[in-house]
């Protein structure tokens, strides 16, 4: 019988600096953004073998995938 366990600490830290862009395509201005975020995703699983030729197992993950920034222009 063995045991699997894991746990892991993700973060981001982000900084765009977007072009604003007027009416009738002027340059507006930047417009900056930051962004952050974190979380915590781990697994665990049992494996048991049966026999020589037979291995039973289970597992479970929770995954995280951060968000994020769009970048490009925005219409002021």
């Amino acid at each position: 019988l063995d045991l699997v366990a894991g746990l892991r600490y993700s973060w981001i830290e982000e900084r765009a600096d977007n072009v604003a862009v007027g009416r009738f395509g002027e340059r507006d201005g930047i417009v900056r953004d930051d962004y952050s975020d974190s979380d915590w995703s781990g697994t665990a699983a049992i494996n048991f073998k049966a026999s020589r030729d037979v291995l039973l197992y289970a597992s479970i993950a929770r995954g995280y995938q951060a968000g994020g920034l769009e970048r490009g222009q925005y219409n002021a």
